[in-house]
């Protein structure tokens, strides 16, 4: 006869979970499709927090999951192709995987007085966290990482990621930058 004791504690197989099952779990604000995700006060409050690396922070699930689609992408079609061609196939394997992605956001700036309604556009959004631009370059320059930077900074975003499909190996051309995280 088992007491109420024994039926209440998880069994190995529970608490024992692989890295692989931790990491292919949704984290919460990744905006997994069909749940209603936003960047509430808890998530302004994670990102006020300077200099340390939150590492259960959504946006770094977000990350994994792009880097993820964009392997496959690029092992699907490999070097040589358009950006556009990059951002529509890893939009599409983003979004099979069950995340949120807005393609070509446009994001206002304001300076004094002036107010621009579309002063950039982001290549993607990844459940409203993760900036994805998207280059197909023979390689990547300083140039592109500020940028990057500065489309963080500008629109507030966590985190940021530049994935240049030109090379010949992705991880030469991958970048990724934090801000406020």
């Amino acid at each position: 006869m088992t007491s109420p004791d024994d039926t209440a504690r998880p069994t190995p197989s529970a608490t024992n979970a692989t890295t692989s099952d931790r990491l292919d779990t949704p984290r919460e604000g990744c905006g997994v499709r069909g749940e209603r995700r936003h960047r509430d006060a808890e998530l302004a409050g994670a990102r006020r927090s300077r200099g340390i690396v939150q590492r259960n922070h959504p946006a770094n699930w977000c990350s994994g999951q792009v880097l993820q689609a964009a392997l496959t992408v690029h092992r699907a079609l490999g070097p040589g192709l358009l950006e556009t061609a990059y951002r529509a196939c890893l939009a599409h394997e983003l979004l099979g995987l069950g995340l949120t992605v807005r393609q070509e956001v446009p994001v206002p700036l304001r300076y004094g007085d002036v107010r621009l309604e579309q002063a950039f556009r982001l290549d993607l959004l990844v459940g409203e966290l993760v900036v994805v631009e998207v280059k197909a370059i023979t390689a990547l320059k300083p140039v592109h990482t500020a940028q990057l930077l500065t489309y963080l900074r500008v629109a507030d975003y966590p985190l940021g990621m530049l994935l240049n499909f030109h090379s010949p190996r992705l991880m030469d051309g991958y970048v990724r930058l934090v801000n406020k995280l």
